[in-house]
């Protein structure tokens, strides 16, 4: 009969992954002195439990704050969609009134890029 390979996985959710580290905790502390991972050298749950909880905390006060970053943007882009037409439109007035200058573009806040004319007007044909 083939032996089955089994893993155990830590979840890549920060959330889920407190919640693990929430359970491990209690549960070490409920074991005690007979807890196989005071064994452990490198990491202490002594040290590491009791910032569970505080993690936990800060990751909820995140969560609220992206929740209120959402709807700040939705409100934003709400009222961004009337002003950005308004800017639109205003571009293509005074385009239209300053067409022998448009360098005047600029009292209005606008950034105006000279580019150099093309010559010729048709494709080009080199490396034919």
């Amino acid at each position: 009969m083939a032996t089955s390979k089994m893993r155990v996985e830590i979840p890549k959710n920060p959330k889920e992954e407190l919640e693990l580290a929430e359970q491990i905790y209690k549960h070490h502390t409920d074991v005690g002195a007979a807890s196989p991972l005071n064994s452990m050298t490198d990491f202490n749950w002594a040290a590491e439990g009791p910032k569970v909880a505080t993690c936990l905390e800060w990751h909820k006060k995140a969560e609220a704050y992206k929740k209120q970053m959402e709807e700040a943007y939705k409100e934003r882009d709400l009222l961004l969609k009337g002003i950005d037409e308004a800017v639109k439109a205003t571009r293509d007035v005074l385009t239209g009134i300053n067409r022998s200058n448009m360098k005047r573009m600029a009292d209005w806040g606008f950034v105006v890029i000279e580019s150099a004319k093309s010559s010729g007007g048709g494709a080009s044909t080199e490396g034919k």
